[in-house]
């Protein structure tokens, strides 16, 4: 099949090199939002949906996810960071979607949000790191 911009092609390490420092800059940001700006707030969904006492399992998660963040936007261990968050954001997408806590409604963003950072996980982990990354494919 002919394409519209061949020479654009050899750019294509490019795409998984903006997937991943986006998904870790997302994860970054949502660590911010639970050990800083909304701490009370996720606390409280944790409860709600049954892990107690919820501050510690947000603030678990939140430094988790500067770590998950940091990976990911160095291009180290690409692939597992991948998969740990394809596993991560499909869980809070499944709760988003079909649990609907009444917490969630006030906290964070929709279920479909969180489909898709699940879609780019899958993505980075069929794909890899792509460029400027610590990671070396094999």
């Amino acid at each position: 099949m002919l394409t519209i911009f061949p020479s654009l092609l050899w750019l294509g390490l490019a795409a998984p090199f903006l997937l991943r420092v986006t998904l870790g800059l997302v994860f970054l940001h949502a660590s911010y939002l639970k050990l800083k700006k909304e701490k009370n707030e996720r606390a409280e969904l944790f409860q709600e949906i049954g892990l107690k006492p919820g501050i510690v399992y947000s603030q678990t998660l939140g430094y988790f996810e500067i770590i998950l963040g940091l990976s990911l936007i160095a291009g180290y261990l690409t692939q597992i960071s991948a998969l740990i968050s394809a596993l991560l954001f499909g869980i809070i997408a499944f709760i988003k979607i079909f649990k609907k806590p009444s917490t969630m409604e006030k906290v964070g963003e929709s279920g479909e949000y969180y489909l898709i950072l699940t879609v780019i996980s899958i993505s980075l982990l069929f794909s890899g790191a792509g460029f400027l990354a610590f990671d070396l494919p094999l």
